[in-house]
């Protein structure tokens, strides 16, 4: 990491008195374990931060993670309208306020005279948040209401973008994208170790191995490189347990989640005319198996490992608790974009990843409706 880049962060957290960490509604584990590492790392450091990820949802071979259930699913009020009252001439005797007909009304009663218009100013407070740090996220729209409900907080604030996509847009005043990385917890490592190396302890190190472990298959992916599996035993050597983490990504699935797996795979469709491969489960799927989509993304990884061939994979689901939407996750392995095959139904996610929902009146209409809007992307694309 070049020194220049590496000052300007140290600067930039050194000033700070609250830092928000968040990253993408759809981060698998490199985005958790990276955001988990980092926060514990500038909490350690006596830095006031918070980690948010619109509406994120937590896989329970992840819950081992260090903190995880200190990331927040929105943002809290960022900024406070201040009202000021001149009571130098005029004391006050009692305030209260009423709230009606979404008007909200406040009683100034003075102890003698009145309050006039002249006594009255009206102010902002400063935003709750002065640097922004964001992880393993290709563009602001990624954040899903994080931004989208909070855009002057991003346009305001100083941002670091820390990931190892190319699909990265730089949106950050400071861009530490690293394509070269196997993982965005690889970078985070690497920053860690120009920060204050002494500062990684056992908690940070197994956050951090376990976004590297997740991103590439537990080292088997051709991102891999000696640098990483440096990396990797550096983290080790600090308390992180390897082994410890592939048992409980990949081997320790409960029964609930194995007759899950056997309901998808049983659904699983092959579109060869589009290297699509599909399924799709209902709401009574995860009723009859007492699982949750929390439970999906592993699926996905399973499907991965053993169907090399298939060019973009898409997951719907009836979410128990959502019975008039049906959500999708969609996963691209060429160099089209995900986001754009996927843009008539508002995405979440990167070039490669994305989810969104689809209003349908059953789950057959919610797969016909987007098999048809990706076939119609392959079939323009390939005139």
């Amino acid at each position: 990491m070049a020194f220049a880049i590496n000052q300007q962060i140290q600067d930039l957290i050194a000033k700070s008195h609250h830092m928000l960490i968040t990253f993408r509604s759809n981060g698998g584990g490199d985005a958790l374990g990276a955001a988990l590492g980092l926060y514990l790392f500038l909490r350690k450091k006596g830095g006031r931060v918070d980690i948010v990820s619109d509406g994120v949802r937590i896989p329970p071979s992840l819950h081992f993670l260090p903190s995880y259930a200190d990331i927040k699913t929105e943002l809290p009020p960022l900024q406070k309208f201040i009202i000021k009252v001149d009571i130098a001439r005029t004391k006050l005797e009692s305030l209260s306020y009423d709230v009606k007909d979404d008007t909200l009304s406040i009683f100034l009663t003075p102890k003698v005279g009145m309050f006039s218009r002249e006594q009255i100013a009206t102010a902002a407070s400063g935003l709750k948040y002065d640097l922004i740090i964001t992880i393993d996220t290709p563009d602001r729209e990624a954040f899903g209401h994080v931004f989208s409900n909070n855009t002057d907080l991003f346009y305001k604030t100083p941002v670091i973008n820390i990931e190892h996509h190319a699909s990265n847009e730089h949106y950050g005043q400071i861009n530490v994208v690293d394509m070269s990385a196997s993982s965005t917890a690889e970078i985070v490592v690497r920053l860690m170790e120009e920060l204050d190396s002494t500062a990684i302890d056992k908690d940070i190190a197994t956050a951090l191995l376990t976004g590297m472990i997740a991103n590439t298959k537990s080292f088997k992916t051709a991102r891999v490189t000696p640098s990483t599996l440096q990396t990797a035993s550096r983290l080790m050597k600090l308390g992180a347990d390897r082994d410890g983490i592939v048992e409980r990504l990949y081997r320790s699935k409960s029964l609930a989640t194995l007759k899950l797996w056997g309901v998808a795979l049983g659904r699983l469709q092959h579109e060869p005319s589009l290297g699509l491969l599909w399924l799709a489960l209902g709401a009574e799927d995860f009723v009859q198996t007492q699982t949750t989509p929390e439970q999906l993304p592993d699926i996905i990884d399973e499907i991965l490992m053993n169907a090399p061939e298939a060019r973009m994979i898409l997951l719907l689901y009836q979410d128990p608790h959502m019975l008039t939407h049906y959500s999708a996750h969609f996963r691209v392995f060429t160099d089209a974009d995900a986001r754009l095959i996927a843009k008539q139904f508002n995405p979440q996610g990167s070039a490669h990843v994305v989810s969104f929902t689809v209003p349908a009146a059953s789950l057959l209409d919610a797969v016909k409706t987007v098999k048809e809007g990706i076939a119609n992307f392959v079939t323009t694309e390939s005139k």
